[in-house]
């Protein structure tokens, strides 16, 4: 299992008159942020969040603000797309943070239904999506009304067996090659430890006999046998 960690920051003018949108709920308002789409910055940061969890840049590359296309859309289509981009390549969502950076207008109520309406926007369980909110503590552009802030985490993850026969094949190779290597070494020491009772049983009457008997009897390992055979000769 592979995985990987991205993250999203965001963040939008208020401006008076327009809807709020905020995870594909309108939250009741009366300023929403200002943006080429809904601006819905909760599905902004996701998208970000996702995308650089992939290593697929962020969400201006693929929809760019230039593009009248763009103009006005559901910010919620945007996060459906970058689900479908990272699922073509072997990806799926473990879990998702959002942080929502505001002073009004109070989100906790609404909380629910965003977990609820994402879930279903990008294909994952509710328990797989958290929604927090906060204050600034009347700091900043934030604190002064001036706008909004978001930021997200996202963990992907990518089952590493997806080719499956090319890895299982690698694995049973190197499998297959570590098993002989420790078949090897077994007989070698076996061999080894029986090295006094193959001197008793095994009549030499020159050293050359000795060495043409190990190349016959443990072809592959001669030199080692032969080295251990002369130390444990009784002659």
């Amino acid at each position: 299992m592979k995985i990987s960690v991205g993250q999203g920051y965001d963040v939008h003018q208020w401006v008076a008159g327009r809807p709020c949108m905020l995870g594909g709920i309108l939250i009741p308002s009366d300023k929403g942020p200002l943006g080429h789409s809904d601006a819905d910055i909760v599905c902004h940061v996701l998208c970000d969040a996702l995308l650089g969890a992939a290593n697929m840049r962020n969400i201006g590359f693929h929809f760019s603000d230039k593009d009248p296309v763009w103009k006005g859309v559901a910010s919620t289509i945007l996060l459906q797309k970058v689900m479908e981009m990272i699922r073509e390549a072997g990806w799926e969502l473990g879990n998702a943070d959002v942080t929502v950076i505001l002073d009004q207008p109070k989100l906790n109520a609404h909380i629910p239904a965003m977990k609820e309406n994402l879930a279903l926007v990008m294909g994952i369980e509710e328990d797989q999506i958290s929604i927090k909110a906060t204050t600034s503590e009347g700091m900043g552009f934030v604190g002064r009304g001036e706008g909004i802030s978001a930021m997200a985490v996202a963990l992907i993850q990518k089952d590493l067996l997806e080719n499956q026969d090319e890895t299982t094949g690698l694995f049973n190779k190197s499998f297959s090659s570590s098993l002989k290597s420790l078949k090897v070494l077994r007989t070698l020491n076996t061999q080894i430890k029986n090295t006094s009772k193959i001197c008793r049983d095994l009549s030499y009457e020159t050293e050359n006999d000795v060495s043409i008997s190990c190349i016959k009897n443990f072809p592959g390992h001669s030199i080692q046998i032969y080295h251990q055979l002369m130390r444990n000769s009784p002659n």
